[in-house]
């Protein structure tokens, strides 16, 4: 390194021995180079010199200043403006040691000036302007230095762009928004005067904004804000596994593919290495497939000795990133010879199983979980503009040529767009069926692929589809979980995105003997719930929110591609098109499960009766039928479960359902038209009944059914029971009756010993009563009345807590939290109606 005149420059460093480089006193970073760097990286000379800024100079007041010598800067803190405007220093803070440097110069140096003359039109503008604040010198060169950011930015764009045209490809309308953006607010830098730190702000942001994925084989909004996520997090020192995780299909690699080339691009980490783990992952194998990956020879037998060989040649590679892609189960790190914290290295795995993040020391905030594409549903009436369907834009794309999306004539659009819209925008069933029907223009042939979609008969995309999807089902290990997936599948189909209410989802597993019912109701949640965690933890099924899962429509296919696979007849179909009970040979007599929703179905023929002997659950939701054929159950001997929930226009229930004795749950909810239920009092084997939001006034034979745990007959307004009339019923475990003129008398409830959860109105005259008896329960909401009916005390909720009163003084509605297990409440609704200001005491 030359001294000479520069020799004043040297006092603000200091040399690394046996090295060309040196260490800044003031922000402790080494570089290389001579006098004119160290200028650069103080500032002090106005050129770039290809190195980072000091951070910490000038020093404050008090601390060590530089002579003014050959235009350097003074002792002042505040250095001469022409000096701080001239600052231009590279972003790439690894330039000195030998990392590839990045396009970070403007296009030409007229570019460069007119913007620094900008910038000072913008310093002088605020700082002349009356009211207004002066603008720090920091704040003039964090203006600059973003915007030349944003000009590295633009051109590394500009050479990506030639990369796609040379391979045919084309960018997206997002990179023209932001290039646009981008030249008007270098355009307004010497107008707008009015709030700097605002100008700060939107520089950071459309820097934030800048698209990530310029070509138009990349879609969805999703992507680009992912590969933000995992580059956040790759930033983050505490970090060390970052998870990429979703569905078979959902483009778990693509992700890890896109932030390999864009870290390659930034070269902000020395090396990436890509290794495929898959199922047949062991120890040995991945080691020896990590050494090929990073060019060390493996020679020895002991695990461990390759662990440690392993692991000094990733010190010896210096800050690097492993992707490991399709893990399958727990991975020891540290036995393979991969440490956290040395020298950088970060770990990225992609997995469907939420659990092996989290056993592999990945925290949920370091998790990315990937979802299908956003799609429009074809009944949507009012579209959000701003909404795009992606699945139909990945579609038309696919059937495409040259980055070109293929246009349709309008007849043949209607029929795409409903097979589009059976794939939910999974890209991988997308992009199957795209290949497979590339190049036809004949309707015949689209009508034909959407008959045979529906029907799960075109292989050549479906059992491609399947065969990904199953994987899922197959790691499941156990015998039973798989057949509780199974049955959450084909139970939780819903017309507002396949979702069914996850308290529901878990008794039907209980009502269909996959959860053991001679447990507590809390044990019954407990296990239930774990059930649906494992499921939701291997992507088979999804929670939207805390009461809800979600299970993808493909997925729900593949449940019952399986059981057909195994000879096992369903029947599970959402359709609003169909306006009759399809008398087909499906319903044959191995028929095991139907499960109908949404048809516009208004009645179901006199006579009909399907021999079903094997069947055990019949669930026809929201259907327009206002009666069901005596006929209709005759040969139904073995049916379980029976739910005809949401039929509105439904009036009543025929006298033979009285001779399915197998059935043990009974499911009318929403029926608002219902006036009539014979009596149940033959149902001996009745476990569930759930009766509510209907017109009926009464329910015969409750007495008899001695099996009974669980009864819902709330928010039925005209309904009446006998005082004592379910004294009987000692097995019950959650009974339900608010929102009724039904009464109970405490002596009843206390007899039920088992009951531990319970919704309901005591006569007045037993508030004593009940002051004196100790009601062992879990959860519970309580009123009292007199023997009208009229509510004239207030209403007590607990769970497991202190007793809360509160005095009634007019009808209205109020929702109050009633917990139905412990620790965990539902959002419930009642009636409390009263004008009385008696009260109990």
């Amino acid at each position: 390194m030359g001294r000479g005149k520069h020799e004043h420059c040297w006092k603000h460093v200091t040399r690394v021995e046996n090295e060309n480089k040196w260490i800044c006193k003031y922000c402790n970073d080494k570089f290389s180079g001579g006098a004119s760097r160290i200028e650069a990286h103080l500032g002090l000379n106005g050129k770039g010199g290809g190195i980072r800024r000091c951070s910490n100079y000038p020093p404050v007041a008090g601390n060590e200043g530089v002579q003014n010598n050959n235009n350097m800067a003074s002792t002042s803190s505040n250095p001469p403006p022409e000096v701080a405007i001239n600052r231009v220093y590279s972003t790439q803070d690894k330039v000195a040691e030998g990392i590839p440097e990045m396009i970070c110069t403007p296009t030409s140096s007229s570019v460069n000036h007119q913007n620094n003359a900008e910038i000072m039109n913008l310093s002088e503008g605020v700082n002349g302007s009356d009211g207004n604040r002066c603008v720090s010198i920091s704040e003039i060169d964090q203006i600059k230095q973003m915007v030349l950011d944003l000009e590295c930015e633009e051109n590394v764009i500009a050479k990506q762009q030639q990369s796609l045209e040379s391979r045919g490809k084309k960018r997206k309308r997002e990179v023209d928004v932001w290039l646009r953006k981008l030249q008007d607010m270098k355009g307004n830098l010497s107008n707008d005067t009015s709030d700097v730190s605002k100008l700060i702000e939107n520089l950071k942001k459309l820097k934030e904004e800048k698209p990530l994925t310029l070509s138009t084989e990349f879609v969805g909004e999703e992507l680009d804000l992912n590969i933000k996520r995992v580059f956040k997090l790759l930033e983050d020192d505490k970090v060390f596994v970052i998870g990429i995780c979703g569905m078979g299909g959902v483009g778990k690699t693509l992700l890890a593919t896109l932030v390999e080339d864009e870290v390659k691009r930034k070269a902000t980490f020395k090396d990436v290495f890509w290794v495929t783990v898959s199922h047949n992952y062991n120890i040995s194998k991945l080691q020896h497939d990590i050494a090929q990956r990073i060019d060390v020879k493996l020679d020895e037998d002991d695990e461990r000795i390759r662990a440690k060989i392993l692991s000094l040649a990733f010190e010896k590679k210096g800050k690097s990133i492993l992707i490991l892609d399709d893990v399958w189960k727990y991975i020891d790190l540290q036995k393979v010879g991969i440490h956290p914290k040395v020298n950088g290295i970060k770990v990225i795995l992609t997995t469907r199983l939420k659990h092996v993040c989290h056993q592999m020391d990945c925290q949920t905030n370091d998790i990315i979980q990937m979802f299908p594409l956003c799609c429009l549903k074809e009944s949507e009436d009012e579209v959000d503009e701003d909404k795009v369907d992606e699945g139909w834009e990945l579609f038309m794309l696919k059937l495409g040529h040259d980055e070109t999306p293929r246009t349709l004539p309008h007849e043949i659009e209607e029929i795409v767009r409903c097979i589009v819209e059976r794939f939910k925008g999974l890209p991988l069933g997308i992009n199957l069926m795209a290949r497979t029907m590339d190049g036809n223009d004949d309707i015949h042939q689209w009508k034909h692929a959407l008959s045979r979609l529906q029907k799960l008969e075109m292989r050549q995309v479906m059992e491609e589809v399947f065969k990904v999807l199953k994987c899922s089902y197959d790691n499941l290990m156990e015998k039973d979980l798989q057949n509780c997936f199974l049955y959450c599948a084909l139970f939780s189909i819903d017309d507002e995105g396949w979702k069914i209410n996850k308290d529901e989802l878990i008794m039907k597993l209980v009502d269909n003997g996959q959860i053991n019912e001679n447990m507590s109701l809390e044990e019954i949640f407990d296990e239930g719930n774990t059930i649906l965690s494992k499921l939701e933890s291997h992507s088979l099924i999804s929670s939207t929110n805390n009461s809800s899962v979600y299970t993808h429509p493909l997925v729900r296919n593949m449940a019952c591609y399986i059981l057909k696979e195994c000879q096992r007849n369903v029947i599970v179909k959402l359709n609003k098109r169909l306006t009759e009970i399809p008398l087909s040979h499906r319903w044959a007599t191995d028929l095991e499960l139907v499960h109908m929703r949404d048809y516009d179905i208004e009645e179901i023929p006199e006579g009909m009766s399907p021999n079903c002997p094997k069947l055990f659950a019949l669930i026809l939701n929201e259907l327009s039928i206002s009666r069901v054929p005596e006929s209709f159950f005759m040969y139904m001997n073995n049916l379980s479960i029976l739910d005809l929930s949401y039929n509105e226009d439904l009036e009543s229930l025929p006298d033979s359902i009285t001779k399915l004795r197998s059935l043990v749950s009974l499911i009318l909810k929403g029926c608002d038209s219902l006036k009539h239920v014979p009596p149940l009092g033959e149902l001996q084997r009745l476990s569930r009944l759930v009766i509510s939001n209907t017109s009926i006034g009464e329910v015969k034979g409750l007495e008899k059914l001695i099996k009974l745990k669980w009864l819902d007959l709330s928010c039925n307004k005209s309904l009446n029971l006998e005082l004592g009339s379910l004294s009987n019923l000692t097995k019950m475990q959650y009974l339900d009756l608010r929102n009724t003129c039904a009464m109970m008398a405490v002596k009843d409830v206390q007899g039920m010993n088992m009951l531990e959860c319970f919704g309901g109105t005591f006569d007045c005259k037993d508030y004593d009563c009940y002051r004196k008896t100790k009601l062992e329960l879990k959860a519970y909401h309580l009123t009292f009345a007199n023997v009208c009916g009229q509510e004239i005390w207030g209403a007590c909720c607990s769970n497991g807590s202190e007793e809360r009163w509160k005095p009634i003084r007019k009808p209205h509605w109020h929702s109050k939290a009633i917990v139905c297990r412990s620790g965990r409440e539902h959002a419930c609704s009642y009636w409390c109606s009263c004008g009385c200001r008696d009260s109990c005491s």
